[in-house]
């Protein structure tokens, strides 16, 4: 009788079995160092190359590490293929970028907010503002700066040289949900709405105005960012994002532990620092600021976002009908 060869697996199929694989193995605290981990493209020196490879995060490289990050083997038809490992170092342990002392300067993207929650006031950043035809009504920041299961703390903002004052309360949090994406929503108070309108045209740093996305897209592979507003007022130079076709990054924060976020992108500088969780990265496109990730953390090498393209549509689907990203329409 003939023997009938199995037919190959399609790439994109191995891709995605490698991406469980990895996930059952390198979950958070494994023996191997791994902080992080998705599918892209290997890197030689400076230089990316075409080929494929699971790029693996550890805080230090070693020569000879006493549990080398294992290779991931997989059966494509009648034979077995080990796919190529990239393993990167970070430098420093992953963590959320929180704050504890920075001043309030209105409440639009990049803005500072003051979660008081527990003994230490923890400062975060915004992403967006959503609204309808009355006005803004809703922000979105970084989940892990809220305790698990705390619906309804509250959260403070302000106008430059004003107090911190209460702006809102958490409505939702995507960290405590099943798809575990690292996003909260926060609906406004008539003062926090009536900020949210004031901060509109407010300048950073007196010369940049503060930007307003107009909507959320995927950042393209290599793509360089139009900027990152940080908390502090600052506004940081463009730099390449890396975004990994599927991703896994594991990070410390104290309301949470040890988290996990999904569907992430990661720069290949640092430009993330204290108080950033939360904030938005920012791409231009035709002349409109487009949103592209929510900042999760950062490391010694690179900072950590999740893919705003995924967190926006998923608070979009669950709000009323007329909600957009305040300042697109």
């Amino acid at each position: 009788m003939k023997k009938t060869k199995r037919r190959a697996v399609p790439v994109a199929a191995i891709w995605s079995r490698a991406y469980s694989a990895a996930s059952r193995r390198l979950r958070p605290g494994n023996m191997y160092g791994v902080v992080g981990f998705g599918i892209g493209r290997r890197r030689v020196g400076r230089s990316l190359k075409k080929q494929r490879a699971l790029v693996v995060y550890v805080q230090t490289k070693q020569a000879k590490p006493r549990h080398p990050v294992p290779k991931i083997t997989l059966r494509d038809g009648d034979r077995r293929r080990t796919l190529p490992v990239d393993v990167r170092a970070t430098s420093v342990a992953p963590r959320s970028m929180f704050g504890t002392n920075i001043r309030p300067h209105g409440l639009g993207c990049g803005a500072p907010i003051l979660v008081p929650t527990g003994t230490v006031k923890m400062i975060g950043g915004v992403a967006c503002v959503l609204g309808d035809a009355t006005g803004p009504t809703h922000i979105v920041t970084a989940g892990h700066l809220f305790f698990p299961a705390r619906i309804g703390t509250r959260v403070y903002a302000g106008l430059p040289g004003r107090s911190w004052r209460v702006i809102g309360q958490l409505a939702r949090n995507l960290l405590d949900e099943p798809r575990e994406l690292d996003a909260a929503f926060i609906e406004l108070t008539p003062a926090g709405r009536d900020i949210a309108r004031q901060t509109h045209d407010l300048m950073l740093d007196g010369k940049l105005k503060l930007p307003a996305p107009a909507g959320a897209r995927d950042v393209q592979p290599n793509e360089f960012v139009f900027g990152f507003p940080s908390t502090r007022g600052e506004w940081t130079s463009p730099t390449e994002v890396e975004p990994l076709d599927s991703s896994m990054f594991h990070l410390f924060a104290p309301r949470r532990g040890m988290f996990t976020i999904h569907s992430g992108l990661r720069t290949l500088h640092a430009i993330t620092g204290s108080g950033d969780s939360g904030s938005g990265l920012l791409v231009e496109q035709a002349g409109e600021t487009l949103l592209v990730g929510l900042c999760s953390g950062g490391d010694g090498s690179g900072s950590c976002f999740t893919s705003a393209t995924q967190v926006v549509s998923e608070l979009l689907a669950t709000t009323a009908s007329g909600t957009f990203m305040w300042g697109s329409q």
